[in-house]
């Protein structure tokens, strides 16, 4: 067998269990990782000896790594750029020298978000050696036919793994429940009963405090807002709320325009009863979301409008994020 078709096998195997990781609810892109680590790490255990590693730094054990692979056969370490800033370790790649190419671009075809095998396996080997968990982030530039990577500790737990601890639900190391969409939509109706005029404002309020406490997390890791807010709206996905699409982002002006597709209030509403009198908008939850994410990553006081709903009758759900000081100037209530 050739290695060229070893390594496309490989890349078969990768992008199958992706798919299946892809459709579960919770924690399949950690369990992806955790595949990944442990062929990283079993690579290791088998030809530890003849790894040379010439110091602790970061940066020397991931070219021993690399340059591992290479006796092997198995990559071009010269194909990799690596330089270290500080605690963060760059790597760049040429995108068509990378083993792992046709995988990457059969599951970015296939809509499923952006996966570095390589990356993950770095971050395996460096916990190995330091014990310290390593986060990254890539970038795929088609018009330089690069990739960007960046490692960096992450000292705070993954938001999406669920564990059961004995009789509690755990996610990221707080307990959680799950709640089914019709006890949802009966608090809501009870709100709708006893208090109809505050429904509204307390969606958008509760919206925007849950939001608020995912976005200064996120923060810390991912200090770009652009990277940081997409890692957010993947993580409302991963949690049921519909499918979220950036489309535009102006930090400066504090504008963004976000699209949700299969909005889980949308669909509450169609199967569990109408929470307004006359049509309208009817995703009070998610503007709040989206206001408190653009606050905290953008460092000012923001606004959320729903602007097209699908339960009028658009193809989608549609926001707009606008500072306050917009709405205020045109003597809109906040």
């Amino acid at each position: 067998m050739s290695q060229d078709f070893a390594i496309k096998v490989i890349g078969y195997m990768y992008e199958s269990i992706m798919e299946t990781m892809s459709r579960l609810p919770f924690s399949g892109r950690y369990w992806m990782e955790e595949i990944v680590q442990g062929t990283a790490l079993r690579v290791l255990d088998e030809h530890s000896s003849e790894l040379e590693i010439t110091s602790d730094k970061p940066i020397d054990i991931c070219t021993g790594y690399l340059h591992l692979l290479d006796n092997k056969g198995f990559l071009k370490a010269s194909d990799y750029h690596l330089r270290q800033e500080g605690e963060e370790i760059h790597v760049q790649v040429n995108f068509s020298r990378c083993v792992y190419r046709d995988f990457c671009v059969q599951v970015q075809d296939k809509e499923i978000p952006l996966y570095c095998i390589r990356m993950n396996a770095l971050r395996a080997v460096l916990k190995k050696f330091l014990e310290l968990d390593y986060t990254y982030s890539i970038h795929v530039s088609q018009q330089e036919n690069l990739c960007h990577g960046r490692l960096f500790p992450n000292p705070l737990p993954r938001g999406e793994i669920v564990i059961r601890e004995g009789d509690v639900l755990k996610i990221a190391g707080d307990r959680a429940m799950l709640l089914p969409m019709a006890t949802y939509a009966s608090i809501l109706g009870s709100i709708k009963e006893h208090a109809p005029h505050v429904l509204v404002h307390v969606l958008y309020d509760a919206g925007f405090q849950s939001g608020l406490r995912l976005a200064r997390r996120a923060r810390k890791m991912y200090p770009a807002a652009g990277e940081c807010l997409n890692i957010l709206l993947d993580e409302l996905k991963q949690h049921g709320l519909g499918r979220m699409e950036l489309v535009s982002l102006e930090p400066g002006a504090g504008r963004a325009l976000i699209r949700c597709h299969d909005s889980f209030q949308v669909d509450s509403i169609k199967k569990y009863g109408e929470l307004y009198r006359t049509p309208r908008v009817v995703c009070d939850l998610l503007r709040g979301t989206f206001a408190a994410f653009l606050t905290e990553l953008l460092q000012q006081n923001i606004f959320c409008e729903e602007i097209q709903c699908q339960s009028m009758g658009n193809s989608c759900c549609e926001f707009l994020t606008l500072p306050v000081e917009t709405q205020l100037s045109r003597g809109e209530e906040v």
